[in-house]
């Protein structure tokens, strides 16, 4: 079950980032986004840290268990609304090494509040959602790098290659250790990897031979290199075992792909975690209209509040339910 642990992302500078509507002011700065996605997030890791463990929640009838439906139905826009953060602190911070750097800092101080507050101490099983953004971000980091350096320093047949072989082997890798084990039709998971394999051979060359039709062969290799970036970092975020795991890598893919548009991008966001994590992440389609009123403007500056709130607040729930005997 996804935890939704979620961080802030880095700094907001510009008015004119996003395309979110025609409200530009006074609308929502990048900080009140922030404070809405910290609560969204402590209202289900309140339910999924504490609630979850009251007597009563085997009840499915009683209260306790539909406050606790409600708080986690509530937490689904959080999440995507980091995201946006994501992608936004990504295109405006000062130093992306720097904001690189912070996020993997934040990656061990938050595991083991993390592992306190939902698992166990030293819980291998699951990674914080740090890490899930850490690995977008590096995502990110590489199409723009291939975008405006590899595409022309790296032969292009090494760029085919890897496209035709890296996202077959990615997507495999995930459908094997990720999806239920009981299949539709009772399919067994090797047939399930031979089909993943046929799908990528297809439909990987025929999509960069209609983008070099339609754009040319540079933005074809650039196509090409993305999808073996992309497939790269789901494989990764799966063997790590992160907060959402591949789906997270691309909701992140497809905010990042929309960052023209944060609206566009939010609701892509929301129907790839939907389809590949969870029926229940639809509540997170809430999140358009907040976007729509977004204004481009950062805000007060609060960004190492945001960092350390995540941590410190999984140790507080942590110790409540260690109080109340519920750990």
């Amino acid at each position: 079950m996804n935890t939704n642990s979620d961080i802030n992302p880095d700094q907001l500078h510009t008015p004119h980032t996003v395309k979110t509507g025609t409200h530009r002011s006074p609308g929502l700065s990048g900080t009140t986004i922030k404070i809405i996605a910290a609560i969204t997030m402590l209202i289900d890791h309140t339910g999924y840290a504490v609630i979850r463990h009251l007597p009563d929640m085997a009840d499915n009838t009683s209260r306790t268990y539909y406050t606790y439906a409600a708080m986690r139905l509530i937490g689904r826009l959080a999440f995507p609304l980091y995201i946006f953060l994501l992608v936004e602190g990504f295109r405006h911070t000062r130093s992306r090494v720097k904001y690189a750097v912070r996020m993997l800092i934040f990656c061990p101080i938050s595991e083991i509040p993390f592992d306190l507050a939902f698992f166990k101490f030293n819980d291998m099983e699951h990674q914080n959602v740090y890490f899930t953004l850490f690995i977008g971000l590096i995502m990110m980091c590489g199409f723009e790098l291939m975008q405006k350096k590899w595409v022309d320093t790296i032969d292009s047949k090494l760029i085919r290659a890897a496209s035709f072989i890296l996202p077959c082997a990615g997507f495999t890798y995930v459908a094997l250790n990720y999806l239920p084990q009981k299949l539709p039709y009772d399919i067994p998971k090797l047939t399930l990897a031979m089909i993943v394999i046929i799908i990528c051979e297809i439909l990987v060359p025929s999509l960069i031979a209609s983008c070099s039709g339609s754009f040319g062969s540079r933005t074809a290799l650039i196509l090409a290199g993305d999808l073996s970036i992309l497939a790269v970092c789901a494989a990764i975020a799966s063997l790590l075992k992160t907060d959402y795991g591949y789906a997270g890598i691309f909701a992140i893919a497809v905010m990042y792909i929309c960052r023209q548009n944060g609206i566009r991008g939010m609701m892509g966001s929301v129907a790839v975690l939907t389809a590949l994590s969870s029926t229940s992440e639809i509540f997170a389609i809430v999140d358009v209209p907040l976007l729509y009123k977004y204004n481009g403007k950062r805000g007060i500056g609060l960004k190492f509040f945001f960092y350390f709130f995540y941590p410190v607040h999984l140790i507080i729930l942590y110790l409540i339910a260690r109080h109340l005997g519920l750990k």
